[in-house]
């Protein structure tokens, strides 16, 4: 019976061995899993980053059924933004709710400098015939064009329309025009007030010397503490001859 027993404790010590083993050797296969996984998710996220920063948005650029994509954004960076030695990388177009209007282009580019060369250039399209209504941008992630969104649809309903928005920020339409503009019309003011001034003083002087209607400042004593010029009369009666009480410090 006692040999018995000890056969069946080592069948189960050999077993107890080989479960371990198994469950380690499995452990260590999942560890291997997550590592490569986690590496991955890394990996996905810093090209993610990358491409984003890559990107461009292009608006109404003219689409075909048969076009390539590609191609077309390769034709706008030459004869649009006039640059040379640039290509894109890859260009993807984007279906439009509207079947009216050209979807979106989303475009990418193998370097920042390819990209900041194009973003200079941007002021060019307005010259050109065939590209003038085409518009480019950074490219945003998906939280930056939701609050884009949230920014429009307020901007809509309060009906400000003298609010626009410019990537990210909110500002006023045509501020830095509008701003030279009230500069410039702030100064030509000031120059017609003064020379309406400068003009109404020639006109009474010239009253003055031909003995007409003009505003004759007073010559004597007497005539000053009834005139409305002298702003301080005699014995410092302040004010009172302009219609006001006075501060007479002579009858203090």
């Amino acid at each position: 019976m006692s040999k018995l027993r000890k056969e069946v404790e080592v069948i189960i010590d050999n077993v107890k061995r080989d479960i371990h083993a198994e469950v380690a050797a499995k452990i260590e296969n999942i560890n291997d899993h997550l590592k490569e996984v986690s590496n991955n998710c890394g990996s996905a996220k810093t090209t993610n980053c990358d491409d984003i920063s890559l990107n461009v948005v292009i608006r109404n650029l003219p689409e075909s059924t048969t076009e390539s994509t590609v191609n077309k954004v390769n034709a706008l960076i030459k004869n649009g933004f006039k640059v040379t030695g640039v290509v894109c990388d890859k260009a993807e177009r984007k279906k439009n709710r509207d079947s009216t209007k050209p979807g979106v282009v989303i475009a990418r580019f193998k370097s920042h400098k390819d990209k900041r060369k194009i973003m200079q250039q941007k002021s060019t399209l307005d010259n050109s015939q065939q590209y003038r209504d085409v518009f480019i941008n950074h490219d945003v992630s998906l939280s930056e064009r939701r609050m884009s969104d949230n920014f429009r649809t307020i901007l809509g309903v309060l009906k400000k329309n003298d609010l626009v928005i410019r990537g990210s920020r909110v500002v006023k339409k045509g501020s830095r025009s509008d701003t030279s503009n009230n500069d410039r019309r702030e100064s030509q003011t000031s120059r017609n007030e003064g020379d309406s001034y400068n003009d109404m003083r020639g006109n009474n002087q010239f009253s003055d010397r031909q003995g007409g209607n003009g505003l004759d400042r007073p010559s004597d004593s007497s005539s000053q503490e009834n005139s409305g010029w002298q702003r301080y009369g005699k014995g410092n009666n302040r004010g009172r001859y302009r219609g006001g009480r006075g501060n007479n410090r002579a009858q203090r």
